[in-house]
């Protein structure tokens, strides 16, 4: 078992400030109060069956000397000032305050965020995942359904699994095929790391591929690791399936996978081939240039003599590390029943 080491950081006694109590849990409602609630919905809640399929996980694994990274480690403090006797609660961190670790898509570290524990941008420290139930999708197996509306920018909840190294990934998808497992959930992070969530993980992988998806993957710094978390791209209604693009390419000489969406932009197969995607790739001088425009806007934001040239190159090498990599999720076969 992996020994994650994580040192405090101790603040001067005139910095500390008191923490507001966290929100007190209430009993979960019981699945027969849940199954009421939702009779109104298309779908026939398959939850339970879904979740004896894997065995469920709430963090990702690590595995073979692959380190998560400390909690505490390399934190940046952000500029965000909240009252909450007369501040709008999005000053906190939110959707719409100026948080530079929200740009960056970094999540603020409970101990040096100005906000305490009203800050907002803890949304996978928390696990502050929005409802949904696992439904029989028809020839598209098991998917994903939303019981509330989410807005942009709304996260869903983060893709978890084991992580693995890329010559783990190889071993395992030939002892998966030997052992004749369909259904294969594997997700590169970059870094030569790969979450794999196929035999533990946790209900996100039950996502379907669209063409034209309601919801994309995103890579988020928290605590000096990468997590994948699935966040709204477009409005999602209660009772609306919940979708990303796979982003998914086949080995050359492999069969296509055919793509059930039903959306206006199907292609009618999942993801492309390597030999397309090389075509098609983006030169290095305009990957340059895009990073480049990226950390120009990620200066302008943090103009400011509280943020120091250290904390200022540390975003900007967090932040082009993170986009220079691709992601791409992959199941062996859509359908799952």
């Amino acid at each position: 078992m992996l020994e994650i080491h994580c040192r405090s950081i101790r603040q001067p006694e005139n910095t500390r400030r008191s923490v507001t109590p966290e929100p007190q849990a209430v009993d979960e409602p019981t699945q027969l109060q849940k199954n009421d609630e939702n009779s109104d919905l298309d779908g026939v809640d398959v939850t339970e069956t879904a979740l004896e399929r894997f065995e469920s996980i709430e963090k990702n694994i690590f595995l073979r000397g692959l380190s998560e990274g400390s909690k505490y480690e390399e934190s940046i403090p952000c500029h965000c000032r909240y009252n909450p006797e007369k501040d709008p609660r999005s000053n906190a961190c939110g959707e719409s305050s100026d948080c530079i670790n929200r740009l960056v898509q970094m999540e603020c570290n409970p101990l040096t965020c100005p906000c305490g524990s009203y800050c907002m941008n803890r949304r996978f420290q928390k696990r502050q995942y929005a409802k949904v139930r696992i439904i029989d999708a028809g020839r598209k197996g098991y998917g994903m359904q939303a019981l509330e509306d989410l807005d942009i920018g709304s996260f869903v909840m983060e893709y978890i699994g084991e992580v693995v190294t890329s010559s783990e990934f190889r071993k395992r998808a030939a002892v998966y095929q030997s052992e004749g497992i369909q259904h294969h959930y594997f997700m590169s992070i970059g870094n030569n790391k790969i979450i794999d969530a196929t035999r533990k993980g946790c209900i996100a992988r039950f996502i379907n591929h669209s063409c034209g998806p309601n919801c994309v993957l995103q890579k988020w710094m928290v605590g000096g690791a990468i997590r994948m978390g699935i966040f709204v791209e477009k409005p999602i209604k209660r009772g609306e399936e919940i979708t990303f693009d796979y982003k998914f390419e086949r080995m050359s000489g492999s069969e296509p996978q055919p793509c059930y969406c039903g959306s206006p932009q199907c292609k009618g197969i999942i993801g492309v081939s390597k030999e397309r995607v090389r075509k098609h790739a983006v030169g290095a001088d305009d990957v340059d240039d895009e990073v480049d425009n990226v950390i120009a806007d990620i200066d302008e934001e943090i103009e400011d003599d509280t943020v120091t040239k250290n904390q200022r190159d540390d975003i900007r090498r967090r932040h082009a590390a993170v986009e220079d990599e691709e992601y791409g999720g992959y199941s062996d076969d859509e359908s799952e029943v």
